[in-house]
């Protein structure tokens, strides 16, 4: 009878017990997941409010590759234009006041410059050099000490003043100084002429070169149609590449950075039609002995891995124009 009595009674009670303790959890796990849910949404109205009082677009919930789609069918990649410095709503003001001490302390100093007696005996190291056919009796090149003296007289050291002089070609004390202001964290290694193990004909073949003119070209496949912060990234893996590739190459890729580095650093970027036109292109570069490094892409964004974005060349001027020179500016 009592076991009779439990299947009929305390079984069903069991069950009954059960099932409400579940369905009691389940609709309190739902409750919380539904007002978190609620939460979410709220803030995201209350973000896309105060993103568009900022005057940002907001663009309708998409999928990344919708927003993506749509970013390549409405952006024109060739006619864009880069809009530089602050915001209207951000402030600035700080940028401002330094920049203006900046100009303020370079004018001084210029105007000191300026002052200074005129020397006319400052001269083109890299042709006496070469003219006097790298030197005699193994004497080495050297600043001229005038002018040394003229950049001491402002403040400067005499290392400074010397690394200065070198790497303007020993023109003059406002070339100098105008370097020594556009370089002031430059601590690099310089040896004067007193230390250094260099001979003159070294040192004149540097000048020549900087004087010959060097420039780093990068030539993106336009055909991938990246957005702006890809093709800016991948130029950028372009550029160091190609710059540990000249390093490798010892003494003369180190002379040849340096030639550039003297010239300004040019730089410029150029459209290519296609993959097959980089490798083209890099296959001139070798049969002319120019530099060159080809990116291809690990295709975590945006495009398939292997892809071939871009192409980098450094050399002198008129040879890289031999390659480069018929692509048009980006």
């Amino acid at each position: 009878m009592g076991r009779m009595k439990f299947w009929t009674v305390g079984l069903p009670f069991l069950v009954t017990l059960g099932v409400g303790a579940y369905g009691l959890h389940f609709f309190q796990e739902n409750r919380y997941i539904y007002s978190n849910v609620k939460k979410t949404s709220k803030r995201a109205v209350f973000l896309k409010e105060d993103v568009k009082s900022q005057g940002i677009e907001v663009i309708p919930q998409k999928s990344l590759p919708e927003i993506y789609q749509v970013y390549r069918e409405t952006t024109d990649f060739d006619n864009w234009e880069n809009v530089r410095g602050p915001r209207p709503f951000e402030d600035n003001s700080e940028y401002l006041d330094q920049k203006q001490k900046r100009e303020i302390e370079r004018e001084k100093l210029r105007e000191r410059v300026k002052s200074l007696p005129n020397k006319s005996k400052a001269v083109n190291v890299a042709a006496a050099a070469v003219a006097q056919g790298g030197g005699q009796g193994g004497q080495k090149a050297s600043v001229d000490e005038a002018l040394v003296q003229q950049i001491a007289a402002l403040g400067f050291d005499r290392s400074a003043a010397e690394r200065a002089l070198f790497h303007t070609g020993n023109t003059s004390a406002d070339a100098a100084v105008s370097w020594l202001l556009d370089h002031p964290n430059d601590d690099g290694e310089w040896e004067s002429a007193d230390d250094s193990e260099q001979d003159s004909s070294d040192y004149a073949e540097m000048l020549a070169q900087a004087s010959a003119g060097y420039k780093m070209v990068f030539a993106v496949n336009t055909a991938l149609k990246m957005g702006l912060g890809k093709t800016a990234a991948q130029v950028g893996h372009a550029t160091l590449g190609l710059y540990r590739a000249l390093l490798d190459k010892g003494d003369a890729g180190s002379a040849a950075l340096s030639a550039w580095d003297c010239a300004g650093e040019t730089k410029i970027v150029v459209k290519a039609d296609s993959d097959d036109q980089l490798i083209q292109l890099q296959h001139s570069a070798r049969e002319l002995g120019i530099p060159s490094y080809l990116v291809r892409d690990a295709g975590r964004t945006q495009i398939a891995a292997g892809s071939i974005t871009v192409l980098s060349v450094f050399g002198p001027a008129a040879e890289v124009d031999k390659i480069t020179g018929q692509l048009k500016l980006v």
